[in-house]
């Protein structure tokens, strides 16, 4: 009998005639059957419910078996058939039958059971998933989403070659996978078939930025102000301030907005206040010289026009607001005419929002003359080295002398009066004796 319940071997009309044989045989006395039977065979193909086992061939229709004694349990393989039989790979695997009648005699055919399997039968689980980054980072560290018992069959009398079946993913376990969709590939196998099963891995980030302003900023010496925002994020933010920092701040308060997005639109946000404190236009201006000289032939000069670029900006960074405006007074008056004296400029400065008031002296006097020649020449300057120098020498000499001559004359004093001196010892010293 088969794994299907059916004899596998010769019907049972076949065995009742068969044993009404050899039962007359033995009433005779006649010699016994030396004749094997006459035996065929066919390839088969393994059912589709047990794709590697092998059940035994259907008499009739996969062989056949001829013999005057038949042996109705006489038909054997080499190999265990059933459900729980030898396993059958892949591939045409040879098989012999053995046929033997009631005599014992023995009969053989050689058959191929062809496993057609090209592919383990399994159903590929679902291996589409969405995860997030890991915390604080911008990747995700692989993880197979499925171990070997969560692999089903897709035919269940199929057998695996092997202990069990293994669940192999292409991607190394803790790679690094970035924001986006990445492919899954995993081959499940047994020791013989295997299967490649696919899905998709969307990495998410689910973690928004963090954003930190600056304190309150409070500027009195330019209107541009320069500021940065401190981010974080594991993936990376792009930073958007309103206004933008270098911006031309109005004088007063103006409210500073920052906002930090990341690439999967997280956002977080953050404000702080600048103040432009001014007090007046940070500007000065320092005349290109303090003093002009004027030929003898000329009675006046024009002091040049100021514009805006003979201007300083005391902080370099500092933006005009609109068309800077200079208005000049000469001792009061626009006249720019200038005659001999000296004269204090008046200087308005206006760019529209911010003024300033500079004050400047210029003194206007007769350039030295020089008869009509524009230098000295060499024996003019030879004279007005040598001449000083010559009252200097002659100076000094006559000091020196005057002090060498009051010394002479003061040593000379000394001496005769050291010798008035001696005489008048001496004659004391007569009158004693």
């Amino acid at each position: 009998m088969d794994g299907s319940g059916r004899w596998c071997g010769m019907p049972a009309w076949l065995f009742t005639v068969a044993l009404m044989a050899f039962t007359v045989h033995i009433a005779q006395g006649e010699d016994p059957d030396t004749t094997p039977p006459n035996v065929t065979c066919t390839d088969v193909t393994t059912r589709p419910f047990l794709p590697n086992s092998f059940l035994g061939l259907n008499a009739g229709v996969e062989y056949t078996y001829e013999d005057s004694n038949p042996d109705p349990s006489g038909v054997t393989y080499n190999v265990t058939k059933g459900p729980s039989g030898d396993l059958f790979p892949p591939g045409r695997t040879p098989v012999t039958m053995y046929a033997v009648d009631i005599f014992d005699n023995e009969a053989t055919c050689l058959f191929y059971v062809e496993n057609t399997l090209t592919e383990l039968p399994v159903n590929c689980p679902d291996l589409n998933r969405t995860v997030a980054t890991d915390m604080g980072l911008p990747t995700y560290s692989y993880t197979p989403s499925i171990e070997a018992s969560d692999v089903t069959k897709s035919t269940s009398g199929y057998r695996y070659h092997g202990d069990a079946v293994s669940v192999d993913p292409t991607t190394a376990i803790g790679s690094k996978l970035d924001v986006g969709t990445h492919l899954d590939t995993v081959l499940i196998s047994d020791e013989v078939l295997s299967k490649t099963c696919i899905g998709y891995i969307v990495v998410q980030d689910i973690e928004k930025p963090n954003v930190t302003c600056p304190a309150d900023i409070t500027e009195s010496s330019t209107n541009v102000i320069q500021y940065s925002a401190n981010v974080s994020d594991n993936v990376g933010a792009s930073v958007t301030y309103s206004p933008e920092p270098g911006s031309r701040f109005n004088p007063g308060v103006t409210a500073v907005s920052v906002v930090a997005r990341d690439q999967a639109g997280l956002n977080d946000t953050c404000s702080f206040v600048v103040q432009v404190s001014i007090s007046e236009l940070p500007v000065e201006y320092i005349p290109p010289q303090e003093t002009i000289q004027l030929d003898s032939a000329d009675a006046t000069c024009q002091y040049p026009p100021i514009t805006k670029d003979d201007l300083t900006l005391m902080d370099s960074t500092y933006q005009f607001y609109g068309d800077v405006t200079v208005a000049v007074l000469f001792n009061g008056t626009e006249n720019n005419t200038l005659s001999l004296g000296t004269y204090i400029l008046t200087i308005f400065i206006d760019d529209t929002v911010f003024n300033k008031t500079c004050l400047t002296v210029i003194q206007v006097e007769e350039r030295p003359s020089t008869n009509g020649r524009s230098g000295f020449s060499t024996a003019e300057l030879a004279v007005s080295v040598i001449v000083p120098c010559a009252v200097v020498l002659l100076v000094v000499f006559v000091i020196g002398f005057s002090v060498y001559y009051y010394k002479k004359s003061k040593e000379r004093r000394k001496i005769k009066v050291s010798r008035t001196d001696g005489k008048q010892s001496s004659s004391t010293k007569t009158s004693d004796v």
